[in-house]
Order: structure tokens, then sequence, then C-alpha cells
């Protein structure tokens, strides 16, 4: 027979499966792209005896994963397509629309890392009664930047980040972020073997999984306005966040104020430059 605009393709059962099972929605090195904003608001302590530097900063990842919608319209596509109007293919995107959105928010998918996840996994076994293993779909999230790491990697932040699923059908968008009102901390090698000439490098690196394709933004993003509207610009972060966002002259990851910090600290800076390892 003909299929529907909106109709699920064979493979979504599959697809439904990958997500329960914690693959990503790529499952290929670098194959999920993911973006970054990431902002140093702050330096709060160079600690050069344990060779550690604590930051204030911003941090916001968006990404896209339509298996989470896919898992819904699998199960409500019957009944949309039961109730199919006049309106024909329109009345049943509109059907499954509405339905992923009833079906997330009863799902309650929005909070704080440990809620959003218990519910993640709720969310997993309940479209998909074949995984029998307790499971966690994924996220690009590095563990080190959550306040209970699954594993033994060590946590490097001392927030807990907000995570949020957003239904824009056909697609599903999933933001998380941390404001900078608690600690973050890199590790630094410092080598002051041609003091009182030496040349530091503060190496902030996040560590993103191997599935991840990690793209480094200069805009916020916000999901909940409309699309020629949702790109903030970094100077957002002043109306959220307990510091005032003034760019460098270095670059717009790096605040003035965490300029002005880390000559405090008796350190120059020379440059400064946001990378993809």
């Amino acid at each position: 027979g003909r299929r529907m605009q909106g109709e699920t393709e064979p493979s979504t059962w599959d697809t439904i499966l990958s997500l329960a099972s914690g693959h990503p929605p790529v499952f290929e090195a670098h194959g999920t792209a993911v973006n970054l904003s990431f902002v140093v608001m702050d330096i709060d302590v160079i600690d050069e005896s344990s060779q550690r530097v604590a930051v204030k900063a911003s941090f916001e990842l968006w990404w896209k994963d339509r298996r989470w919608g896919e898992a819904i319209d699998a199960v409500s596509l019957p009944k949309c397509q039961a109730s199919e109007s006049a309106n024909g293919a329109v009345a049943i995107d509109t059907c499954l629309a509405w339905a992923r959105y009833e079906a997330f928010i009863r799902s309650g998918l929005i909070g704080s890392s440990a809620r959003w996840y218990m519910a993640a996994s709720r969310f997993a076994q309940q479209y998909n009664q074949s995984v029998l293993w307790p499971t966690t779909p994924w996220t690009p999230i590095p563990e080190e930047l959550l306040p209970e790491s699954p594993s033994e990697k060590r946590k490097i932040t001392e927030d807990d980040p907000w995570i949020e699923i957003i239904s824009k059908y056909p697609e599903v968008y999933l933001q998380a972020w941390w404001i900078d009102n608690k600690r973050t901390w890199f590790d630094v090698k410092l080598d002051y073997s041609s003091f009182p000439f030496d040349l530091q490098t503060f190496d902030f690196c996040i560590p993103f999984n191997p599935f991840t394709l990690p793209q480094l933004q200069q805009h916020m993003w916000d999901a909940n306005l409309p699309e020629n509207r949702s790109l903030l610009h970094l100077e957002t972060l002043s109306l959220i966040s307990p510091h005032l966002y003034s760019r460098s002259s270095f670059s717009p990851h790096l605040t003035q104020a965490a300029i002005d910090s880390i000559s405090k600290f008796g350190f120059t800076v020379r440059s400064a430059e946001a990378t993809r390892a």
C-alpha cells in the first residue's frame, strides 16, 4: 500500500533497539555531530603546586537524535492512521507531532542529570520491551561533566547539567547546559625550567567519547524559540550567569574578566585559541 507522509520506515524497530541499547545515532567514529558552546567566564584558582586550574565556565551541548521521536511514532502511528480525517497526510503528521509532545511531557525528560537519565532509561524500556536489561540511552555528555560518573573517570566539574529534550517534528533535539556558578577543574602542566622567562600553556580540554564530532560554536542555542531566533549571542549569558560576559580581545570563548583574573595570579596572557584535538 501507499506509505503516508510521517509513517515510520521499516527499520524503525531496529532504530528503537539502537536507542534502548545505549548506542549513538551513528554507530561509527565521530559519526554524531554535537554543537558545543563553551565560555570561560572567570578564573577562580590557579593551584601551581597541584598543577590544576579552576574556572567558572558555561557549557552548552545540543544535538539531533530522531530515534526518540521514531520510538513514539511506532506506537502512535496505527492510532493516528485510524483517526485520519479528510486532511490526509497532514492529519497524520499533526497527530504524530502531538503524540510526541505528550509522550515527552509524560516521560519527564527534563531536569538535572540523575533525574533525566532515570527518566530516559524508563522511556527506553517502555518503547522496547525486548530489552530486558537496564539501559541508559546514549548522550554525548562526557562522563567527566556529570556529578556522578558511571565509570572510574574523574569528574572535573562541581556543577550538574540541566538536560532537556525538544521535539520539532520531524526532528528531535537534545540540549544540556551548565551555568558558571560552580567550579570546573582542569589539569595543566607547568614548566618553570626557564624561570623567570617561562611560557605556560593552560589546556582546558573537554573530553568527548569517540562517537562524537564536537563542533565549537560562537553562539548559544534555544530550541524553544522559533527557528529564525533560536541562535543567541554569547552576550545572552549575562542574563543567566552570575558573571558578566565581556568578550576578551583574544577569543569569544574567554572573557575579559578571566584575563584580568589570570593577571592577578601573576601571569600575562599572550594568546588564546579554541581548537578540536
